[in-house]
């Protein structure tokens, strides 16, 4: 999947979500110096895998970011804001 083109805004939300939950699972907790296994249980093993291949990849994980970033100014610029474009940005939005 590296470098590969992103088609639909579905797929750039779920690899930015896979990158945002891998990244937020790296950091340290406070109080914690042992891997518990969390990213095993919130993560499968394709995700795994493809965060390590990322994580040595800055210009991919750049490319996400501009990417999100772009699609946010592109919501934000548009005045005529239908259905379909409310329901993309959503999808980037954070979750609860």
């Amino acid at each position: 999947m590296l470098g590969t083109r992103i088609d639909k805004t579905t797929q750039l939300s779920y690899c930015y979500g896979v990158l945002l939950k891998a990244h937020s699972l790296s950091s340290p907790l406070p109080d914690s110096d042992k891997d518990d296994g969390l990213q095993d249980q919130l993560l499968d093993a394709n995700e795994r895998e493809w965060t390590k291949k990322i994580a040595a990849a800055e210009p991919e994980q750049e490319r996400f970011r501009v990417l999100i970033q772009q699609l946010v100014v592109d919501f934000h610029e548009d005045t005529l804001k239908d259905h379909n474009a409310i329901s993309e940005i959503e999808l980037v939005g954070p979750r609860h």
